[in-house]
């Protein structure tokens, strides 16, 4: 007790670049704790995870395929399968053969630690991530701390998280390009090229998850075009189309690298036998199917193609899905808790055991009081500045 007595004073009284690292390293370890610890339970498949492991399976057996959302998610789930290098002795390979599993009849043994890792990984980057965005706002290391766990202990993002799921690849890059936003677009000190060019990259990364990430590019585009509103010279459009360049051409590169790179890592012709193969033979073309067939080398052709081909699948995926049904939800009313999502329910003969995401009152609440005060800190700071303006003239006649 004394010695922990004696921590918490020298913590308490120790100077802001100390408490910095003391904090942020704390965050760390509760992330660790609440997202990378027994990541093979619950030992089944739930919501999405039943997608993903059939798209995980075809890259671990090197199978050209297309996929509802662009493919580096994948790509990480497939890295954290060779990092841990379980289900060696299983017989997943049925698993490739079809776009969507029911996990009863998944092999019995398998382990989800693997497909998991990377998500789980990904989490604790992404509540660093947070930390740092929070210090950079507020300069304080305590408040950082603080708002910290609000992400690191949301029970949402440690079931949603912990799981073979794109969102915390997702949620990784987009709090990333916000990080390098904050430090980019002030005003003083000018920041280099490169830095914009991160930006663009991370925007590209976390596209390149899901395609709706894509919002994120407005963010840097609205502040260019703020910069070029507040100097409104020459030089300023200058440097705005320099820095949007910047921005655009390392998102377009880091696109084209990602499909360049499943393309080349995924060089197996699908089954045409399967259902998962009859679906995505469909969207390719022979110029991209006799490269796979070692009829013709890779080009840029091939490479064009087969990005083509990714496109037209995720486009049509969903065209005879049925829009609504009695169990769905709507966006409007998730303040209220209506209808809560069930990502998986299991029943031992005597109970129903339900995991499920539900809405948070409090926290929309707060979201919207937050999005309320900021609209009335910006308005207000508009009549201030005019106000002063006006000062300024009174006082110069």
């Amino acid at each position: 007790m004394t010695a922990i007595a004696t921590f918490i004073d020298r913590l308490w009284n120790a100077d802001d670049k100390t408490l910095r690292w003391v904090l942020g390293f704390l965050v760390l370890a509760l992330a660790c704790f609440n997202f990378l610890r027994d990541l093979n339970n619950p030992n089944h498949a739930f919501w999405d995870e039943s997608y993903y492991l059939t798209s995980t399976e075809r890259y671990i057996d090197h199978t050209a395929q297309y996929a509802s959302h662009p493919p580096l998610g994948f790509m990480f789930m497939d890295l954290g399968t060779k990092i841990v290098g379980g289900n060696k002795g299983l017989n997943t390979h049925p698993l490739a053969e079809v776009k969507k599993i029911d996990s009863r009849t998944l092999v019995a043994g398998y382990d989800f630690t693997g497909i998991r890792l990377m998500a789980a990984v990904f989490s604790v980057i992404s509540s660093m991530l947070f930390f740092l965005i929070v210090l950079k706002l507020t300069d304080e290391a305590f408040e950082a701390f603080v708002f910290s766990l609000l992400f690191v202990f949301e029970n949402a993002f440690i079931v949603h998280f912990r799981a073979a799921h794109l969102d915390p690849y997702q949620m990784t890059f987009t709090l990333g390009s916000i990080l390098v936003w904050l430090y980019t677009f002030a005003r003083e000190p000018k920041r280099p090229i490169l830095t914009y060019a991160a930006f663009g990259l991370l925007c590209g990364l976390s596209f390149m998850v899901k395609v709706n990430s894509l919002v994120m590019l407005a963010l840097g585009g609205f502040s260019l075009l703020r910069a070029l509103w507040i100097d409104r010279d020459r030089k300023a459009l200058t440097d705005g189309l320099i820095r949007g360049t910047a921005i655009a051409g390392a998102f377009a590169a880091t696109v084209v690298a990602v499909f360049c790179l499943h393309t080349v890592l995924n060089p197996k012709m699908p089954d045409p036998n399967t259902d998962a193969g009859k679906r995505d033979l469909r969207y390719m073309s022979a110029r991209y199917q006799d490269w796979m067939g070692g009829k013709a080398p890779l080009s840029a052709g091939v490479l064009w193609d087969a990005t083509a081909g990714y496109y037209s699948y995720m486009k049509h995926d969903f065209d005879f899905e049925i829009k609504a049904e009695k169990n769905g939800s709507q966006p409007i009313a998730w303040p209220l808790m209506s209808k809560p999502i069930s990502y998986r329910w299991d029943y031992d003969g005597k109970k129903t055991a339900y995991t499920q995401m539900v809405g948070n009152p409090v926290n929309w609440g707060l979201s919207i009081v937050g999005l309320v005060g900021a609209a009335v800190l910006i308005l207000r700071r508009r009549s201030w500045k005019d106000s002063d303006l006006d000062a300024n003239r009174h006082g110069q006649a």
